[in-house]
């Protein structure tokens, strides 16, 4: 059930690696995943193979109870618990806990990284298998898959500048959300670039160009606070509280004109569906009415002006039925 549930997270909630475009998100994405046990120092592909730690080296060492016993000893003699004294049983009861937590942390450490590993192959594209189909540990996987995939520097620069170029232009407010969610992520993959960009207040600046245009009072507000903590010394809200607090604005500005725009296609609606239902009943009654001109008898007339149906209708000359 775990082992599905977490299938289920990563094809819900990751990138898949198949270009170098995509190696950015998709690293910082793997780095998250190790952090959450703290294997990164495992895996890192930055480090060299032979100065990445081995978890294997780290399993906990188990003793026997004959490394316990202390006092009167004999040459040659090997020594269970029930030879320790007092003391050293509760020496021996001692390690025993520690170790049982200790190497129970170690299992889930190791269990976790073999998951991981399982990960690196499940979130690259099925072209690039081939690069790692040989490699056993996901340090080694990494590694080859940031020499085939990871992009040169100058590109990646390149790459993100464009893009944040593209995501400063703010879109309909149909789209705002998902806009904000992007533009935040791009500025992680930028300050981990290292982009000037990005240092100082020049990323605040160009949000608040950004979003002048759709909400004018909101960044002239945050911009006259920009200025007088640069005028002052003092240090301005970062890019993403920013972003946030936009965020947050925005939330409680928005679902007032989303209110009324509803309400009245809601209006609009049932006024249609009542003009709809008189149309229907308008033609049920004129359908009605058509059908009280169509006789039994094949004339065409009243079903009260019938003489068949009806006996005053009748002449004296008219056969009674």
């Amino acid at each position: 059930m775990a082992s599905h549930t977490n299938d289920i997270l990563i094809t819900k909630a990751t990138v898949i690696l198949a270009q170098p475009a995509d190696w950015q998100k998709w690293i910082f994405l793997r780095k998250d995943s190790a952090e959450r046990n703290s294997l990164w120092k495992y895996v890192n592909p930055d480090v060299a193979e032979e100065s990445i730690p081995s978890l294997d080296a780290e399993e906990p060492a188990r003793k026997l109870a004959d490394e316990f016993k202390r006092d009167s000893r004999e040459t040659g003699r090997v020594y269970g618990i029930e030879d320790l004294s007092d003391t050293e049983f509760r020496r021996y009861q001692a390690w025993r806990s520690e170790y049982s937590s200790d190497h129970a942390e170690w299992k889930k450490k190791k269990q976790a990284l073999l998951q991981f590993n399982t990960e690196i192959a499940q979130t690259i594209a099925e072209h690039r298998i081939h690069m790692i189909i040989k490699l056993d540990t996901p340090h080694a996987r990494l590694q080859k898959l940031k020499a085939e995939l990871s992009p040169m520097k100058m590109e990646l620069e390149t790459t993100l500048l464009y893009q944040y170029s593209e995501i400063k232009k703010m879109p309909k407010r149909a789209n705002i959300n998902d806009w904000l969610d992007q533009y935040e992520a791009l500025i992680e993959l930028m300050e981990e670039a290292d982009l000037p960009d990005v240092k100082g207040m020049r990323a605040q600046s160009e949000f608040l160009i950004s979003v002048q245009a759709a909400d004018e009072a909101w960044s002239t507000n945050q911009r006259i606070m920009m200025n007088k903590a640069q005028q002052s010394s003092n240090s301005f809200t970062t890019i993403r509280k920013l972003i946030q607090e936009y965020r947050l604005y925005y939330r409680q500005t928005k679902p007032v004109a989303s209110s009324l725009s509803s309400f009245a296609r809601l209006n609009g609606q049932k006024e249609q569906s009542a003009m709809e239902s008189k149309d229907s009943k308008d033609l049920s009654r004129s359908q009605n009415k058509d059908r009280r001109m169509e006789c039994p008898c094949g004339a065409t007339h009243r079903f009260n002006n019938c003489a068949y149906i009806n006996p005053s209708m009748r002449s004296s000359k008219q056969p009674s039925i």
